[in-house]
């Protein structure tokens, strides 16, 4: 309801290029209650992939209003968030990579920065963008009909109240 009554506004949502990883995403069993957890690259994936399809339905929901919804891969940024606690092998050779050809955090940021104030994209909602370009996403990503799934199994999940929907 803010972001309405405060319009023009944006949303601006982190994905990453790993939602091409999440393409078999579960919308009855998001918290793996059901089946067992993969491992946390396929999880990571899918996540992301469910924050694409989120912007998406969201996007959708408000259509006909001043706010726009996109999301963003920022690419590989390195951060200390990447590898905090004890370093292993494969985690020093990782932490080497990433710091090699990674982005520093104010690189990463760019492309979030563009889509929250850039005039360039004013009217533009529901897209992927990486390196401040609108880029194709996966397959899994353009479905429309499990964007909506997951949305409506969110609004279960956290028990959104009739009240709450402002769309």
């Amino acid at each position: 309801g803010l972001l309405k009554t405060s319009a023009p506004s944006r949303v601006v949502n982190v994905s990453s290029g790993a939602h091409h990883m999440g393409s078999l995403l579960n919308v009855d069993d998001l918290n793996y209650e059901k089946n067992p957890f993969p491992n946390s690259f396929v999880v990571y994936g899918r996540s992301k992939l469910a924050n694409i399809l989120f912007t998406k339905e969201l996007s959708e929901k408000l259509r006909r209003t001043d706010v726009t919804a996109n999301s963003v891969h920022p690419g590989v940024v390195y951060t200390e968030f990447l590898w905090k606690g004890e370093t292993k092998l494969i985690e020093a050779i990782l932490d080497l990579l990433v710091r090699l050809m990674g982005k520093d955090e104010k690189l990463g940021a760019q492309t979030s920065i563009y889509l929250a104030v850039s005039e360039e994209v004013n009217n533009v909602t529901g897209k992927y963008y990486v390196d401040c370009k609108d880029t194709k996403v996966s397959a899994a990503a353009k479905d429309a009909g499990l964007a909506k799934k997951l949305w409506e199994a969110s609004e279960q999940l956290v028990k959104l109240r009739p009240e709450e929907r402002h769309y």
